[in-house]
């Protein structure tokens, strides 16, 4: 195993690589210029960097096949929510069951494992002529964590917290912020609770015949 040292107190240890490609691209503090890839997990691709020749992190490829190698084949990674504490719903393969399963991400670190939806999970991750299984999931909005915003002021909105199952009331700043943002109780309450948040998404059973298979594509119902 290796750790890796982020700023000033937190340690960040990965085996196997399964955290190193959740790494940040990092140049060190050399000066030379040398063309490297890293994985970048916000686009979720291997991306050309500019290596300064020394220190860095474990998120540094000398080819494109070898980042690629590396850090597209997450299936196998576990379940890594991250140190921080936000409460983004994801999706993970889970290879022990070869389920694909919601998690909460805490919004930083974490591995490659991470899907944004269910489907983008299950095309990358079921092999060929796997039984897609219907799934019912809440909306995301719901799902964001407490954002304040940018501003200075103080109005009372109410956002839902996932934990308690319950809509809390909040103290606004008046701008920024994100969806899980609502005037009103009953808002939220409707939003997030009443309705369920629940969206079916129906996913239908395919039979895949050939590598370059498709999915059929999601249909989505109150």
């Amino acid at each position: 195993s290796s750790c890796h040292l982020l700023g000033s107190d937190l340690l960040l240890c990965s085996r196997r690589g399964f955290a190193l490609c959740a790494l940040k691209d990092e140049a060190g503090p050399c000066r030379a210029i040398k063309d490297r890839y890293f994985f970048n997990v916000n686009s979720g691709r291997c991306e050309l960097f500019e290596y300064g020749g020394c220190g860095g992190n474990k998120n540094n490829f000398e080819t494109l096949e070898e980042c690629e190698e590396t850090c597209l084949k997450p299936c196998h990674l576990p379940e890594a929510p991250g140190p921080c504490r936000g409460m983004v719903l994801r999706y993970f393969f889970d290879s022990s069951n070869q389920q694909c399963r919601r998690f909460y991400y805490g919004g930083c670190f974490g591995n490659a494992n991470n899907f944004r939806t269910m489907a983008e999970c299950q095309a990358k991750c079921l092999s060929p002529g796997s039984k897609v299984i219907p799934v019912f999931i809440r909306s995301e909005p719901c799902f964001t964590p407490v954002d304040r915003g940018m501003c200075d002021g103080a109005e009372r909105r109410f956002a839902y917290n996932p934990e308690k199952k319950r809509c809390q009331s909040f103290s606004y700043s008046g701008c920024g912020g994100n969806e899980n943002n609502f005037i009103s109780r009953k808002h939220c309450i409707h939003k997030c609770i009443r309705k369920g948040g629940i969206i079916l998404r129906h996913q239908f059973q395919s039979l895949v015949y050939s590598f370059h298979s498709f999915l059929f594509n999601l249909r989505l119902c109150d």
